[in-house]
């Protein structure tokens, strides 16, 4: 079981979704002083924990805003990682190619 379930049942998913996101922009901001590999690894621990924090309480507070858009806004949620996988599939090759030629 996920720990952002307990946590939103007990501080509250507004609450829940601001420390996850704050986790993210602190490991994203420490990816910039990477000095080796313990340093990236810790940062991105950080970034992968609070992105993992985000998506349940945010799930439920789209879903309680919009309820009878339920699966609209669940669709929406969760193809926004895999329309981020596609793109950066296409981009990644075509900028280094740009970059390194």
């Amino acid at each position: 079981m996920g720990i952002s379930g307990i946590l939103t049942t007990h501080i509250g998913a507004k609450n829940v979704l601001l420390a996850g996101g704050a986790c993210v922009i602190l490991g994203l901001i420490g990816l910039v002083f990477v000095a080796n590999f313990w340093w990236a690894a810790i940062t991105l621990f950080l970034a992968g924990a609070g992105s993992a924090l985000v998506y349940t309480p945010l799930l439920s507070i789209a879903i309680n805003l919009y309820p009878k858009k339920r699966g609209t806004v669940m669709g929406l949620l969760m193809s926004g990682a895999g329309i981020g996988m596609l793109l950066s599939g296409l981009m990644v090759p075509f900028l280094l190619h740009q970059l390194l030629s």
